[in-house]
């Protein structure tokens, strides 16, 4: 849900450019969008079908725009550049981070989205002070109802992006409340390169490294033939994860586009927490997948199959 969640948002933000095609002034009988006034502000008429007097009013617009309007022609793409710079990160990022960019961008937009209003309205004002002398009916009006939707339109993404803090907050709340104030990486071996290290499995001393049950932090410990069986050390609630390279499936520390799943120990519960990044990549012993986008708790003894049968590792 929650990475479906991001990308739902990012669409919105993108569809909100259409509301630009949206009648935005309404003079004389015609309607003028927030596109038209670009293109009448590069100093080109818009196109459309109009009588003497619309082709009259629209000639004389479009001069009156490229005065008016030329000098916030740069602002305007900018914005529009901004709002499509936030949706494709708000799509394409991590969703830990995800509901942040598109909480603040929301925040940013409505903000310059006011202060640029703001600014060409006195413009518009004048424009349609200078059109006076075609004897129109009506004034020139601003159309409410697409300033309406627009509000709408971007407080439906921020209600959203809210949500999915929550989301990201809740499903992080296990590394916010119990994971040690300060914690360190010590130095992890070589990607494919496992150490040697005595695993205790029953209460007490172990004998060969003086290391209690309760002293332990947690060891993948490999059960295939290409690393025999040697053990990778782990440091309590710090994140390993699991990669792919050439085939072969190593450990390390550093968190990279060729993970497929993460990997940390809670020695509180004696157990290991494993996040599936990839689908098809992690399996149980007995061969059921582990869905992706899932965290599961797994108690130590666990084997798992990574990528496939001839990499079998055991939670030690």
């Amino acid at each position: 849900m929650k990475k479906i969640l991001k990308i739902i948002v990012g669409i919105i933000m993108i569809v909100s450019l259409a509301i630009g095609f949206l009648p935005f002034i309404r003079l004389g009988g015609l309607d003028f969008s927030v596109f038209d006034l670009a293109v009448t502000a590069t100093g080109k008429t818009v196109a459309g079908d109009y009588d003497h007097l619309g082709t009259q009013l629209v000639s004389q617009m479009t001069e009156l725009s490229e005065e008016y309007l030329g000098p916030y022609l740069l602002e305007v793409g900018v914005f529009a550049a901004a709002i499509l710079i936030a949706a494709i990160l708000t799509m394409i990022l991590s969703w830990k981070i995800a509901y942040y960019i598109s909480m603040v961008g929301t925040l940013v937009i409505g903000g310059c989205s006011v202060f640029i209003f703001n600014q060409i309205k006195p413009e518009l004002d004048a424009i349609g002070s200078s059109l006076d002398f075609f004897g129109l009916d009506e004034a020139m009006e601003i159309e409410r109802l697409t300033l309406v939707l627009w509000c709408l339109v971007w407080a439906l993404v921020l209600v959203l992006s809210v949500y999915g803090v929550i989301i990201s907050r809740r499903e992080n709340r296990i590394q916010a409340e119990e994971m040690p104030e300060h914690i360190f990486t010590p130095p992890m071996p070589m990607p494919g390169i496992f150490t040697n290290v005595s695993v205790p499995k029953e209460e007490g001393e172990n004998s060969v490294q003086n290391t209690t049950v309760q002293d332990f932090q947690g060891a993948i410990v490999s059960r295939n033939p290409f690393y025999g069986n040697r053990a990778y050390p782990l440091m309590e609630r710090t994140d390993v994860f699991f990669a792919e390279e050439n085939g072969n499936v190593y450990l390390t520390d550093r968190n990279g586009t060729d993970i497929f799943a993460g990997v940390y120990f809670i020695r509180e519960y004696q157990e290991y927490c494993i996040d599936v990044l990839q689908s098809k990549s992690v399996y149980l012993s007995s061969g059921q997948p582990l869905g992706v986008g899932r965290r599961y708790y797994l108690p130590r003894g666990m084997e798992i199959y990574l990528k496939n049968q001839n990499f079998l590792f055991e939670l030690a």
